[in-house]
């Protein structure tokens, strides 16, 4: 199911989609997104809070023919679940996220993206107070070995990135964002780190463990 101009006040993805792209839309949650990717685009809201745990969650311009831009959440946004697909991950930009946000116990092949790598105009992430991914493994597909990027964001209070794991040949990046209070970086395998030449420090005013 894909829905280029979802004018709906209310949005839940079927159980059996395999693709729901929201645009212009304003979701009434908690919503549940199961079993089903979840595209989001400008200007689209959520009040107060979104908890995900489809194949795929993105954010920003998601196609070449799609328009793009900001999605704001007011309240918190939560992304979890191991999805049983060939082509699991997660790409976030232009996102505002009035509280916390908490990309947990996630298992995906391809990736997560939270900011890093954003382009066709899209920019990176502002969270009004905690930025957390903990216990998040970015495994192999058939294409290789995948990453955890984290990068370019604004976070309001504290980043933690802790206990994630990559497969070989993958990379646990976390770089280039401008961070409020603390950035602890632990416990993850490998350790924090980008193949990325162009990747630049954190700016943290508290504690900084990221680098």
């Amino acid at each position: 199911m894909t829905t280029d101009r979802c004018p709906a006040c209310n949005a839940a993805v079927p159980a059996r989609a395999e693709w729901c792209t929201l645009c212009y839309a304003v979701l009434r949650v908690p919503e549940t997104v199961p079993a089903a990717a979840a595209r989001v685009e400008s200007p689209s809201v959520a009040l107060p809070s979104a908890p995900l745990a489809p194949d795929s969650v993105q954010t920003g311009r998601n196609g070449p023919d799609s328009p793009g831009g900001p999605v704001r959440i007011a309240g918190d946004l939560t992304i979890t679940g191991t999805p049983d697909s060939d082509f699991a991950f997660d790409g976030l930009c232009s996102l505002t996220v009035g509280h916390d946000v908490k990309i947990v116990n996630r298992t995906v092949n391809f990736g997560i993206g939270f900011g890093d790598n954003c382009g066709g105009g899209e920019l990176p992430n502002t969270v009004g107070h905690d930025l957390v991914l903990t216990n998040d493994s970015a495994v192999s597909s058939f294409f290789g070995p995948s990453p955890i990027e984290v990068g370019g964001n604004t976070v309001g209070h504290d980043l933690v990135f802790t206990h994630n794991t990559a497969d070989p040949g993958g990379y646990l990046e976390v770089s280039d964002n401008q961070v409020a209070g603390n950035a602890i970086c632990e416990a993850n395998s490998p350790a924090v780190g980008s193949p990325e030449p162009s990747d630049g420090p954190n700016v943290v005013a508290g504690k900084n463990t990221c680098g």
